[in-house]
């Protein structure tokens, strides 16, 4: 597989041999971190706050999980056995340390007792 060439208009490339995205970061080619900057660029979002977006979005969800789990007077341990996973999983989840798949947030409702309601909210516009 040829290597990709670094453009400066578009740093990121998708290898069609590979059909896969490949950073020009050689260190990582193919990594999840190069295939997120290069989803962020194709789109138009810059890395700095795509970042910051899902940090944010880890930290609202571990929030919430952390929540409910100690309204219903919960350990880590007995959320995590319910749940499938181990009490580090969740306590990562907890932290914001990880973006929890959807499977994995509907089996840590599941566990809590709750619905997992995921929903898109268009943004208003000003004309």
């Amino acid at each position: 597989m040829a290597s990709p060439t670094k453009n400066s208009a578009n740093p990121f490339s998708l290898d069609a041999d590979a059909g896969s995205c490949v950073s020009v970061d050689q260190r990582r080619p193919g990594s999840a971190q190069g295939v997120k900057m290069w989803i962020a660029h194709t789109i138009g979002v810059r890395p700095l706050s795509w970042g910051y977006r899902a940090a944010r979005l880890a930290y609202e969800l571990g929030r919430s999980v952390r929540q409910l789990r100690e309204q219903r007077d919960r350990s880590q341990t007995a959320l995590a056995d319910n749940a499938g996973m181990t009490q580090s999983a969740v306590a990562r989840v907890e932290g914001g340390g990880t973006v929890p798949s959807l499977p994995v947030l509907d089996r840590l409702a599941r566990a809590l007792d709750a619905d997992l309601v995921v929903h898109l909210t268009p943004r208003a516009h000003i004309a």
